[in-house]
């Protein structure tokens, strides 16, 4: 039977803080899961929802077009979650101190969406892994122009 460890992944979050956070840390989301104990390497993708504040973080903080992106969705009518989508990448070398190293890629999302995150994950993953912050600007530049989702309604996304 395999152990499991719970894991904490830290990483930048351009809106809402969580509870049990402040003042330094508002950028910082923690993102808490089971992970099975395994040697597995390569890409690993995992899911979570994690419940969030209503509060947008300091200005000071943050850029002021990724505020405004955010304070826009941030209102009485905002959801009461934020959906996860990570893909870990994993690779052994025992020249490191730790034997290895581990990246991750993570989407954000107030929606469950996970028909659309999960295949985008795994393009934008080992793209941004091996090209580095211009794929990952490319692709959100392109994810920007989709069309909103219509309920019922099958897209066809470019």
């Amino acid at each position: 039977m395999e152990s499991s460890k719970l894991l904490s992944v830290p990483f930048l979050i351009l809106c809402p803080n969580t509870k049990n956070r402040s003042s330094i840390h508002d950028c910082i989301f923690f993102f808490l899961f089971q992970r099975q104990e395994t040697t597995q390497l390569g890409n690993v993708s995992s899911s979570e929802r994690v419940e969030v504040e209503e509060k947008v973080v300091s200005p000071k903080s943050v850029d002021n077009r990724a505020l405004r992106r955010s304070s826009s969705s941030n209102n009485a009518n905002s959801p009461r979650y934020m959906y996860g989508y990570v893909l870990n990448r994993q690779r052994q070398d025992e020249r490191l101190k730790r034997g290895g190293k581990q990246k991750s890629v993570v989407i954000l999302s107030y929606f469950p969406f996970s028909s659309v995150f999960r295949p985008l994950l795994q393009i934008l993953g080992p793209l941004f892994f091996d090209i580095g912050k211009r794929a990952l600007e490319q692709i959100a530049s392109c994810v920007s122009a989709w069309p909103s989702p219509v309920p019922g309604k099958l897209m066809e996304l470019p």
